[in-house]
């Protein structure tokens, strides 16, 4: 779906999503506000993620947006949606832990981190698998 292999990293993100339709842009829109949202089209969508947070929080915020997109959740605008249990918001936890997977396959991060962590401690093995994926 994403032209990527399911146990490498997914660089570029932005043009991964733009190859399914999700047109995506990136504002500093301020601490205090959401994260990112989305809004389908007739034909495909266009997602802007606030480009205040740090980018690992910016690719998460993406591949989170991209689940709205594919299940046709439209205009969805994610706002603190860490702050509340997954009873509350069980859809936006389920996107979440689907934009997780997505960023961090289990089979590809599992194995490395074996790697890493034979070789530093558990904080650096995830330092280095944070900055690879």
């Amino acid at each position: 779906m994403l032209n990527a292999r399911a146990d490498d990293p997914i660089y570029r993100l932005s043009d991964r999503v733009a190859d399914v339709g999700l047109l995506a842009f990136s504002r500093d829109i301020g601490k205090d506000t959401a994260g990112a949202g989305t809004v389908l089209l007739r034909r495909g969508g266009v997602g802007l993620v606030n480009s205040h947070m740090k980018v690992g929080r910016r690719r998460l915020a993406l591949a989170h947006e991209l689940c709205h997109f594919l299940i046709a959740d439209d205009c969805a605008v994610d706002w603190r949606v860490a702050t509340h249990s997954d009873r509350d918001v069980p859809m936006e936890s389920r996107l979440g832990r689907f934009a997780r997977a997505l960023l961090l396959p289990a089979a590809a991060v599992g194995g490395k981190w074996q790697e890493e962590i034979a070789l530093r401690d558990e904080r650096g093995a995830a330092i280095v698998l944070a900055g690879q994926f």
